[in-house]
């Protein structure tokens, strides 16, 4: 396959029967990856990451039947960055915990590997919301309608 700017495309896999294709943009053994694998751990369901054109739709799906099926899993978005590699991911820890974890390759610009990991630690589920700033937000809970 063709090598993109600043991602490389590892593969795709796709499921027929469900027609879900979920595709890998990130380097293998990246320091985002492996704190992916740290948090849903080594066996979570890996709904994808998503680069800059790609569809979020498969792997949003993905999440949320993992998280139905209370099974861990970890689903990312490549972000816009001006001069680094940025992420933004859904986690659900073997747990249960939900965490919303962002990613910069270089908070100081230009080449070279300075990452930094943002944690949001939700109460409950994690919402998609892509118009706006982050496309995951933790859920916010309902006023229940009149009694």
């Amino acid at each position: 396959m063709k090598r993109g700017y600043k991602s490389r495309v590892r593969g795709a896999v796709c499921l027929m029967a469900t027609g879900l294709c979920v595709s890998s943009h990130a380097d293998p053994g990246s320091p985002f990856e492996s704190e992916l694998a740290r948090l849903a751990g080594r066996g979570a369901r890996q709904c994808g990451l998503v680069g800059l054109r790609g569809d979020p739709g498969p792997g949003w799906q993905c999440a949320l039947q993992a998280d139905r099926d209370a099974v861990p899993f970890w689903y990312a978005l490549q972000q816009r960055g001006v001069d680094s590699e940025v992420w933004v991911a859904a986690i659900r820890t073997p747990s249960g915990a939900h965490i919303v974890l962002s990613y910069d390759s270089n908070v100081f610009g230009g080449r070279g590997l300075h990452p930094r990991f943002d944690r949001l630690s939700c109460a409950g589920r994690i919402d998609y919301r892509p118009a706006g700033g982050s496309p995951f937000n933790c859920a916010t809970s309902q006023p229940s309608a009149g009694k």
